[in-house]
């Protein structure tokens, strides 16, 4: 062996010794050293265990991190308040009881009022009623969130007497609504009473209302005397130049005779009082021309003579139609109204 060949022998020997004496000094530090891999492939540093935790565990995790949920889009819930209504009564008394849907909800206070809160939004029927004085009944819608007053009048209750007074004295002034209103109730528990029947009735029919034969025929019945306002046509032709020739006046029924008195004339051209045997002839027109037809055997002097009158309703107006003349008053008011004279005639006759 040359020299060259020496000293390279005895380079590789001595890094051969001095790789084996490093890697027993790092196992012997109780590390792990570098293990080898298969051959041909690249270690691979082992990560040291650390301190204080059992060889062969694995590393610590971290925790995921939670993603923030998304806004949600759920309606945010209701408001107890903004689903209820308040109503506030106001009387003409104190200590009038409130009744809200079937439910007493209380009393008015001194200052004749009553707040009630919390009430369903929607439909309530409220009464109101004290005693001495007539029930009042309403209907109210109420808003959530929303505050509603309602204002009533109670009115008393007054004496058969007293209550017929004054509704004569609210058919003298024409508020036929009133004596309706004031008599209806009396008539409930006075159903037999001549008076109340014939105010009701005549009230009824100055108003157009159909309901007025239902109590005339019973004020009819017991005796009473009933006037009715009409307009009328006696004869002759219904326009001779003049805006109108309808003349006013009133029927009378009693048991004993059927009468008509003018207002617009001279009593002894147009006035006349027969007995049901002198009425000849009867003719409801009503619901064409508003008109009702009679014909009577009137006394003229000593003797009689046959009259023909065209009653029509106190709305009936007369007016032209291609120059003719024409009486207007075809509506339900006058119907009503003819159709109830006519019943009453048809009453009497019998």
């Amino acid at each position: 062996m040359n020299r060259f060949s020496k000293f390279s022998f005895a380079l590789l020997l001595a890094f051969v010794l001095f790789c084996a004496s490093t890697n027993y000094a790092f196992q012997g530090r109780g590390g792990e050293g570098i293990k080898p891999n298969s051959p041909g492939k690249p270690s691979t540093p082992v990560t040291p265990t650390p301190k204080g935790r059992g060889k062969g565990r694995s590393p610590t995790k971290k925790p995921p991190v939670a993603k923030p949920s998304p806004p949600s889009t759920a309606p945010a819930p209701t408001t107890p308040a903004l689903t209820l209504a308040e109503l506030i009564v106001n009387a003409n008394s104190s200590g009038c009881t409130v009744i809200v849907d079937g439910e007493v909800k209380g009393t008015t206070n001194s200052a004749n009022t009553l707040k009630i809160a919390a009430l369903k939004q929607g439909n309530h029927t409220i009464i109101i009623r004290k005693d001495g004085y007539r029930e009042e009944k309403r209907e109210v819608a109420l808003v959530a969130g929303h505050s509603e007053t309602l204002t009533v009048e109670l009115k008393p209750i007054l004496s058969l007497a007293d209550a017929l007074t004054k509704a004569e004295e609210d058919y003298r002034a024409e508020k036929y609504g009133n004596v309706i209103e004031s008599l209806t109730e009396i008539v409930k528990t006075n159903p037999e009473n001549a008076r109340v029947n014939l105010l009701l009735g005549k009230s009824y029919y100055m108003q157009g209302k159909a309901d007025s034969w239902l109590y005339l025929e019973k004020a009819f019945n017991l005796g009473e005397r009933i006037e009715l306002p009409v307009k009328h046509r006696h004869g002759g032709n219904l326009l001779k130049g003049k805006i109108s020739e309808l003349c006013t006046g009133i029927v009378v029924f009693q048991k004993s005779s059927f009468e008509f008195h003018t207002k617009d004339r001279k009593p002894d051209e147009e006035d006349f009082i027969v007995t049901a045997s002198k009425i000849l002839q009867i003719k409801n027109e009503a619901a064409e021309s508003g008109k009702l037809f009679v014909e009577v055997l009137v006394s003229k002097g000593r003797k009689e003579a046959k009259e023909k009158y065209d009653f029509y309703s106190i709305l009936a107006d007369v007016g032209r139609d291609k120059g003719l003349a024409t009486v207007s008053c075809s509506g339900a008011r006058c119907q009503n109204m003819m159709e109830t004279v006519y019943k009453l005639l048809q009453k009497f006759k019998q």
